[in-house]
């Protein structure tokens, strides 16, 4: 009987077989990751592994950034729970096999923000980045050609003459007012007319809707009675025009009780009360706009006027030094 038919006892207590090389025994099960890759020093190559359910790469080599911003920081827990530290975030030109290039189509957001911000001049939301006013507001690009919305909306006969014979240094030391309408069509609330407040001093302003003008003075209670608690200062000056809603008995009984010195414009000249005149303008110019862009109602337009006035009160003037 050859020793391959001796069945007595297992392969490995067998005194038989040759001195073979040593082996191990036992099978654990484990997962295991099988990957190849492409040594640097060798090819002079980077090579760049895609993760499809990554939403970012990272890789060790700085000099591959084309744009990198080292003041963002992080940390990032890999597979074996160890966390390494993010030193900055950018992008990086990925170069095929061919010589080709990957590239990334990406949308310029600049004319988005314009509509987001009540069709607000390129200008001024280029200064909300750069001085960092507004949370995820991408960086503004050049742009070429107009907006139709801005055309159709913002046309105007000639500018009103900026500055006044004074500016204000404190808040409510002068408060421009001015009404607009009639409106052609009324308001979801069946308002045709608006009241505005500007504070001189930071061109805060507020913003009252009205069935009629003969509202103007009660408005004008309720908002003196609003800001000078708010504020815990007095308005000292009040500067209008000369129409009726201002120019009365009761209106003026009351400033003189008040200690307040109501500045009228000289009749048929509303480029005097320059301030509240441009700024109607420039709050009519973004209502229309708004309402041109999206083809809206024209009885949108109190929630276009108020939505203007919210805008302009977080965005930049020039009239007030940032």
């Amino acid at each position: 009987m050859s020793k391959l038919q001796e069945v007595w006892h297992v392969e490995k207590d067998c005194r038989l077989k040759g001195n073979l090389a040593n082996c191990i025994e036992e099978n654990h099960s484990c997962d295991q990751l099988f990957y190849t890759c492409n040594s640097v020093a060798e090819t002079g190559d980077a090579t760049w592994y895609i993760d499809s359910a990554a939403s970012n790469h990272m890789t060790y080599n700085k000099g591959a950034f084309q744009k990198l911003d080292e003041s963002f920081k992080t940390n990032v827990k890999l597979g074996d729970n160890h966390i390494v530290k993010v030193e900055g975030k950018g992008s990086v030109a990925i170069n095929t096999r061919k010589g080709g290039t990957a590239m990334k189509a990406q949308e310029d957001q600049s004319w988005l923000w314009h509509r987001r911000l009540g069709h607000f001049n390129f200008q001024g939301l280029k200064i909300l980045h750069q001085k960092k006013m507004m949370t995820d507001l991408p960086q503004i690009q050049a742009v070429e050609g107009a907006c139709e919305a801005c055309l159709q909306g913002k046309q105007h006969k000639r500018p009103f003459p900026s500055g006044t014979s004074w500016r204000a240094k404190a808040v409510l030391e002068l408060i421009h007012t001015d009404v607009c309408g009639p409106m052609r069509t009324p308001s979801h609330e069946q308002n045709r007319y608006f009241i505005l407040f500007i504070d001189d001093y930071s061109r805060m302003t507020w913003v009252y809707f009205m069935r009629e003008k003969s509202e103007v003075f009660k408005i004008f209670k309720k908002f003196k009675n609003l800001v000078e608690k708010q504020s815990g200062q007095r308005i000292k000056v009040l500067r209008s025009d000369r129409g009726k809603e201002y120019n009365n008995s009761e209106f003026d009984k009351f400033c003189e009780e008040e200690g307040i010195d109501h500045q009228t414009t000289v009749s048929y000249n509303p480029q005097q009360n320059g301030v509240s005149e441009r700024k109607n303008r420039t709050i009519m110019e973004m209502a229309r706009s708004m309402l041109q862009e999206k083809h809206l109602p024209k009885a949108f337009w109190a929630e276009a006027v108020y939505t203007a006035v919210y805008l302009l009160n977080r965005c930049p003037t020039k009239a007030v030094k940032t």
